[in-house]
């Protein structure tokens, strides 16, 4: 997670002086993280306001388990749900 702040940057990649709020390890094992939505891109873009720029859909899974959609709107407001079928 990073603070993207420049203008003359490339968007959704971190650029000289942009300051990392947090780094997390990639997931390992049998999980895996998909995404749908956010106008195409592999990132979720907060404004200061706490509205993203695009509505889009994270779908958390572990092999042999319901996985879990996390659904952000334009709003920036979060819900989570059961996907309908097992991780495969």
């Amino acid at each position: 997670v990073f603070a993207d702040t420049d203008t003359a940057g490339t968007s959704g990649v971190v650029d000289s002086g942009e300051r990392i709020l947090r780094v997390q390890p990639a997931l390992t094992g049998n999980l895996s993280l998909g995404q749908t939505g956010f106008g195409g891109n592999t990132y979720v873009q907060y404004s200061g306001s706490g509205a993203v720029a695009a509505s889009g859909n994270l779908t958390l899974c572990k092999t042999g388990y319901t996985g879990r959609v996390i659904t952000v709107s334009t709003t920036g407001r979060v819900n989570t749900q059961n996907t309908t079928s097992t991780c495969p």
